[in-house]
């Protein structure tokens, strides 16, 4: 923006599109899973819905300073499926990216347990009562980092490869 007003780039710059994997260096990846299509579109659809309370919950916390949802949706790679036992060795899934950036003074130790275990829980129980939740429908999560991590699911410099 600064470069706009300044004269040094056109107006046009603004509106060119960020790559979102390396806009920030930390991420949550939620999957959300069920055994059939069906299923899939009526969890998944509830699930989305739900993802602002997830972001407002992240916000709150004093670690983060911002908080910010792709709303592009991803289907993962045959080999990134989470592993939710016997019964889904071929799950319809669906996967958001959640930019992350840390207050500086408190990413050193950051604890995400108590919002995503909040996040789970409403889906659950409100699914459950609005009879869009079963036991066939799961959801997972994943914090990771854009830096290569052999230990990560997913490899960012790949990540156009998810569609």
């Amino acid at each position: 923006m600064k470069d706009i007003y300044e004269g040094r780039a056109e107006w046009s710059k603004l509106f060119e599109e960020v790559n979102f994997f390396t806009r920030y260096k930390h991420f949550i990846s939620l999957t959300c899973a069920a055994k059939n299509e069906e299923d899939h579109l009526i969890f998944c659809g509830f699930v989305e819905s739900k993802i602002r309370h997830l972001i407002g919950a992240l916000e709150r916390n004093q670690g983060i300073s911002l908080a910010h949802i792709n709303p592009r949706q991803y289907k993962p790679l045959p080999s990134a499926v989470p592993q939710f036992g016997s019964g889904y060795e071929n799950p319809v899934c669906t996967l958001w990216f959640i930019g992350l950036e840390f207050d500086r003074a408190m990413a050193k130790a950051f604890d995400l347990t108590v919002e995503i275990s909040q996040f789970h829980h409403i889906i659950v129980t409100t699914g459950i009562k609005m009879k869009q939740y079963n036991e066939y429908m799961k959801l997972a999560h994943e914090v990771l980092s854009n830096k290569l991590d052999k230990r990560s699911t997913y490899n960012f410099a790949d990540i156009n490869v998810l569609n």
